[in-house]
């Protein structure tokens, strides 16, 4: 019998800061329930429309961005 081992990510994304140019949230990201980091996730964006923007990084968007950076 093959043995088959999950790893659970859980990523929590804090208030984010949208201006013209640039967004940025705290976060903190957990692997297999142990903190592995946390920190300021910053970039630059060209959305001209703030409130879809964050809305589409609080649909995963974020969670995905952090998972890339800190993986």
């Amino acid at each position: 019998m093959k043995r088959i081992q999950l790893t659970t990510y859980e990523v929590e994304i804090g208030y984010i800061t949208v201006d013209d140019k640039y967004y940025s949230f705290p976060f903190k990201l957990w692997v297999n329930g142990e903190l592995k980091s946390e920190g300021e996730y910053s970039s630059d964006h060209s959305w001209d429309d703030k409130k879809a923007f964050i809305r589409m990084q609080l649909e995963g968007e974020a969670a995905k961005s952090v998972l890339e950076q800190e993986l």
